[in-house]
């Protein structure tokens, strides 16, 4: 008989107990419109497997952020008042020390946060997975596998997106102006138009070197009784996957990533087909 067990153990931590593995489910914060994206800790006995571990926070250009509408409407989505670094600090990971907390590093503090709650810590970490390499989903890897040792393993498609930040930085300008190009925008204004939004992202993530490959023919196994297989599902990302992790005796999890959102359509990005 299956066996699905939830637990909400702290605002933005909730917990998922199978037959012989628990989900842990993170709400990272994000200074993005879509405010909070989904972390996962997968406890299967052999070590923690974290699934889009998050972005880093850049002080650059946050403020020609705020200034736009679309973020001031989301300040206080659920509560949180998203004005401030050192509010989201503060009410998100009360217990660090105010000399160790760092502006940038705030979807790591909630990690170890999330760790502290369950009774681990970062070093417990073996593995890293991504749903897709979109910067606010693996932008914290590097840092993540500093602290942790543990390996990152990327899907087949897309890995030079992880590998070589800097340098996809500039496909996705070309391609941004390349599109302003198609829409008739002056092209003595392109600059202007993509330098701010280029200076906040080129401060959310950094290259991380790929330990191992996984793809959509075979599976991952985190125990006898547990694996991830992945299905390729091209769209929001060309590396877009949905991760199903398989227990014996329980009914699958599906991690969708951007694939599927709660509340919005995702968006086809220039290389999602």
């Amino acid at each position: 008989m299956a066996r699905i067990v939830e637990e909400a153990m702290l605002d933005f931590l909730k917990k998922y107990e199978f037959n012989n593995h628990t989900i842990y489910r993170i709400e990272m914060p994000t200074p993005l419109p879509l405010v909070d994206e989904n972390a996962y800790l997968i406890d299967a006995g052999n070590g923690l497997t974290l699934v889009d571990p998050g972005m880093l926070w850049p002080d650059r250009g946050y403020d020609y952020l705020l200034k736009e509408r679309y973020i001031k409407q989301r300040l206080y989505i659920k509560g949180r008042k998203f004005a401030s670094h050192d509010y989201l600090l503060d009410e998100l990971v009360p217990d660090i020390d105010a000399g160790k907390k760092d502006k940038g590093q705030i979807c790591y503090h909630v990690l170890e946060r999330a760790l502290f709650e369950m009774g681990r810590d970062v070093k417990d970490i073996g593995q890293i997975m991504f749903t897709h390499n979109h910067l606010d989903h693996y932008g914290l890897a590097a840092h993540v596998k500093r602290e942790s040792g543990g390996k990152v393993l990327g899907f087949s498609k897309g890995t030079l997106t992880l590998t070589d930040f800097s340098g996809s930085m500039k496909t996705l300008e070309v391609a941004y102006g390349r599109l302003l190009k198609e829409a008739d925008i002056p092209h003595d204004t392109h600059d202007e138009i993509l330098r701010p939004t280029n200076t906040f992202f080129s401060g959310c993530a950094e290259s991380v070197a790929v330990d191992g490959l996984y793809n959509d023919t075979g599976s991952l196994e985190l125990s006898e009784k547990v694996v991830i297989e992945a299905a390729h599902t091209p769209g929001h990302s060309d590396s877009s996957v949905l991760l199903r992790i398989v227990d014996v005796g329980s009914v699958p999890f599906v991690l969708s990533g951007d694939s599927i959102l709660k509340e919005i359509t995702p968006n086809v990005f220039y290389d999602g087909l």
